[in-house]
């Protein structure tokens, strides 16, 4: 995604942030969904500043989801 953002390749952006949103509703990750909607819309307006203000906000969503997972997993016994 960081890639893509570099080249302002907004049609590449949009299909991974698309990918997270949907990924992330499915999971019942509601917050990590409302930061790629935001992400999402801001791409389809092609505001470079709103684009990189939410792109940072993704970032920040996915690293805190995948904690919280993380602790989820972690704190299960262990079925082996």
């Amino acid at each position: 995604m960081s890639n893509a953002l570099e080249h302002k390749d907004l049609i590449k952006l949009e299909k991974l942030t698309h990918g997270i949103k949907g990924a992330s509703a499915t999971v019942g990750c509601t917050m990590l969904f409302h930061c790629s909607n935001r992400l999402e819309a801001s791409i389809e307006k092609g505001d470079f500043s709103d684009i990189n203000f939410y792109f940072k906000e993704l970032k920040k969503c996915f690293h805190d989801s995948t904690r919280a997972i993380n602790d989820i997993l972690n704190s299960l016994p262990n079925l082996t």
